[in-house]
């Protein structure tokens, strides 16, 4: 869906049981749009990167109980947001690059989910010089 709606939501909540995923990455989805998400119970992922959610909104995530992958990035969430949700056991995999969680706080998100594989991004890989080649023009006679 190109814009989120309230009719939207209500459509996803009838056929809830079915729903596993949601992709609402770089849409309008806003804390109030995270009540509707959180009654989804059955998902399994869910894709919120690029969105204006805050750490009020989080609280309403926390009954996804099923939830195993959560992609917050380049969101301004918080450490202490992610308190709300630590109930999510389930959680294998947490994507939080760009996000307002400080370096400090990454002990205390590791504790509220720890089999989690918790991505930070930011990745900076070393130049190999194997990792060039050189193409030359083949001659032709």
């Amino acid at each position: 869906a190109d814009t989120v709606t309230a009719e939207l939501w209500s459509l996803l909540k009838k056929i809830e049981k079915q729903l596993i995923w949601i992709k609402a990455n770089n849409k309008k989805i806003s804390d109030a749009d995270l009540i509707a998400i959180g009654a989804l119970t059955a998902l399994t992922k869910l894709s919120l990167e690029n969105t204006s959610i805050t750490d009020a909104g989080l609280a309403h995530l926390n009954k996804l109980s099923q939830l195993q992958y959560l992609n917050l990035s380049a969101t301004v969430v918080t450490g202490k947001g992610l308190s709300a949700i630590s109930d999510l056991k389930n959680l294998k995999q947490l994507f939080l690059y760009k996000t307002a969680v400080r370096r400090e706080d990454f002990s205390s998100v590791k504790k509220y989910f720890p089999v989690a594989a918790i991505d930070t991004g930011g990745y900076q890989l070393s130049f190999l010089a194997s990792d060039t080649m050189i193409a030359k023009a083949k001659n032709v006679k």
